[in-house]
C-alpha cells in the first residue's frame, strides 16, 4: 500500500478477540512494539498510524458529559412539573437503574457493552 502519496509501505492489523478488553489489547501491542522494531532488518521503521485510545477516550467523555447533563435537564424538568423535589429524584432514578439492569443482564448472558456486541445479540441468546 501507499501511505501520504510518498511510496510504498507494508501494513499491519491487530485484531482483538471477541470478548477481550481494547484497552487491554491496545497496551499490549504498545509493550511489544520496541521489540518488534529490534527484531527488523536495519532501515526498516515501524510507525503506527492508527491508535484508537483517544477516540475511545474522547468518546467516554462525550457519552460521561451527555449522561450527566441530561440527568441534570430532566430533574429540573421534574421538579418544575412535580412540583416535589423527592418524587422528581425517584422518578429520575428509574432510568439509570434501567440502564444498570440491561448492564447486568448483558454480563450474564456475554455480551460485551459495545455496538458490535449489540448488533449481533440473538445469537448470544441460543
Amino acid at each position: 500500500m501507499s501511505m501520504n502519496g510518498k511510496g510504498e509501505v507494508v501494513s499491519g492489523v491487530v485484531l482483538m478477540l471477541k470478548g477481550a478488553s481494547g484497552r487491554e489489547v491496545v497496551d499490549a501491542v504498545k509493550a511489544k512494539l520496541p521489540a518488534v522494531q529490534k527484531a527488523l532488518p536495519p532501515g526498516v521503521e515501524l510507525v503506527p498510524f492508527y491508535d484508537r485510545t483517544e477516540l475511545v477516550k474522547k468518546c467516554i467523555g462525550t457519552v460521561t458529559h451527555a449522561l450527566r447533563d441530561g440527568a441534570i435537564f430532566i430533574l429540573i424538568v421534574l421538579i418544575l412539573l412535580l412540583g416535589d423535589l423527592r418524587s422528581a429524584i425517584i422518578v429520575s432514578l428509574v432510568l439509570p437503574l434501567s440502564a444498570l439492569a440491561a448492564f447486568i443482564m448483558m454480563r450474564g448472558i456475554g455480551l460485551s457493552a459495545n455496538l458490535m456486541s449489540w448488533a449481533d445479540w440473538p445469537s448470544a441468546l441460543e
